[in-house]
């Protein structure tokens, strides 16, 4: 499940945006990249999580640093490398790691980030549920999930059922509100958020517009954007 670079276009046709999708899902109409999985409806939050490709696990593993150089490097320039026994343990971080069941059967590990002992990763199967009581009652539909840069930033997206806001005196100054909760494995002060939006997003925005927990205006249909 390798990341996939694909490049936006300017209206000049130059290239000025490159984005990492490696899978995700939209609703009835494809995102701007063409990239994610297309489906006729609404789905539960069971498919959801099994459509986006979000259905792994993980886990917090201990850190040791080798001293000298790196075994790579060391190589490289003809330098025996130090032995593992002379690996040094890092008490105060731990490595984010992920496991994946792949079609033939094995176990694939991909570190995501670096964090802190007291860090409590939030598992993908945790965040969908979050969503359940909110889509069982009405009062949301799931319309957008996936991840970026290697599972490093995974997104969910839900539309809030209700009738689009005016934000403007003309007509067509409307806003479709949505609910977004993106979770990051690289650490840091935004690792989690959950957000109140008003733009449809194909791809978890990291722009500081999307935090605002506010309503913005934007055109009659939502508009789609990504990371940048």
């Amino acid at each position: 499940m390798a990341p996939v670079r694909a490049e936006t276009l300017d209206t000049k046709g130059n290239t000025h945006m490159a984005h990492f999708w490696e899978s995700g899902f939209v609703v009835r109409e494809q995102a701007w990249h063409g990239l994610a999985t297309v489906l006729d409806k609404a789905p539960t939050t069971a498919e959801a999580l099994r459509q986006s490709q979000l259905d792994w696990h993980v886990n917090l593993t201990p850190v040791f640093a080798m001293p000298g150089m790196a075994p790579e490097l060391a190589e490289k320039n003809g330098i025996a490398a130090a032995p593992l026994s002379d690996a040094l343990y890092c008490d105060d971080a731990r490595a984010m790691v992920r496991e994946i069941h792949q079609r033939d059967g094995t176990l694939r590990s991909d570190v995501l980030g670096m964090v802190g002992t007291r860090y409590c990763p939030l598992q993908n199967t945790d965040a969908f549920r979050w969503f359940d009581p909110l889509c069982a009652d009405g009062s949301v539909e799931l319309e957008s999930a996936g991840s970026v840069k290697g599972g490093r930033h995974v997104w969910i997206l839900a539309r809030i059922a209700t009738k689009p806001l005016q934000v403007g005196r003309k007509p067509e100054d409307v806003a479709t509100p949505y609910l977004l909760l993106s979770n990051s494995g690289l650490g840091g002060l935004r690792r989690r958020q959950r957000s109140l939006t008003s733009r449809q997003r194909a791809c978890s925005d990291r722009s500081g517009s999307s935090q605002r927990a506010s309503v913005q205006s934007a055109p009659r249909r939502p508009l789609m954007s990504g990371f940048g």
